[in-house]
């Protein structure tokens, strides 16, 4: 694949996300992605470009005079590693709740809804990076929730009346889990000097 339909399958994939989550999860539904191509496709490059705009928007909004490369190495360690606990402690947490509730245990499944429900957080943490008081941006993290409440109801063989407990309890998982090691990571690796 070239590069450049790369970044448009990228480009397409996050933005179908946020304009028609409905035609875009049955898309997904309808992927065989391993697990593997799900980290090639999707999770890295974003990850990738979170890490670039967070230490890009670390230099930027730091005092010339005060900045030196340790900051820039923090913002992207602090960046990466909230993502990357974030997603797998939200991929464990939801591969048992759907045993719970399903039998047994689906992890491309539940790789899928996580990855793609924390699109909007991503694309936040991009947005934030450059315009930190930008409210707007903040807010759009929220959109995950809806996307996970939406992405939910795809999976297979929860009975109907269990479904709308599933979808609720798979939303606050994943903020339960993103919130409070962005905290934690953030205060801490926030107070490095």
């Amino acid at each position: 694949m070239d590069l450049v339909g790369f970044l448009q399958n990228l480009y397409s994939r996050c933005f179908g996300l946020i304009r028609s989550p409905k035609k875009e999860w049955y898309r997904i539904n309808e992927e065989q992605l391993t697990v593997g191509q799900l980290i090639f496709n999707y999770v890295f490059p974003l990850v990738l470009i979170v890490v670039v705009a967070s230490m890009v928007g670390d230099y930027l909004n730091r005092d010339v005079a005060s900045w030196t490369s340790q900051f820039f190495g923090v913002a992207a360690v602090r960046s990466f590693l909230i993502f990357a606990i974030s997603f797998g402690a939200s991929i464990t947490a939801l591969d048992a709740l759907i045993r719970f509730y399903v039998g047994y245990p689906d992890v491309n499944l539940a790789s899928k809804l996580v990855f793609f429900s924390f699109v909007p957080i991503m694309l936040s943490a991009i947005a934030c990076s450059f315009m930190p008081d930008l409210l707007l941006a903040k807010l759009l993290s929220l959109y995950g929730a809806y996307l996970m409440f939406y992405g939910a109801q795809l999976v297979p063989g929860i009975p109907s009346n269990d479904r709308p407990i599933f979808r609720m309890a798979s939303v606050i998982l994943i903020l339960a889990i993103y919130f409070p090691v962005n905290f934690v990571l953030s205060a801490f690796l926030g107070a490095i000097k």
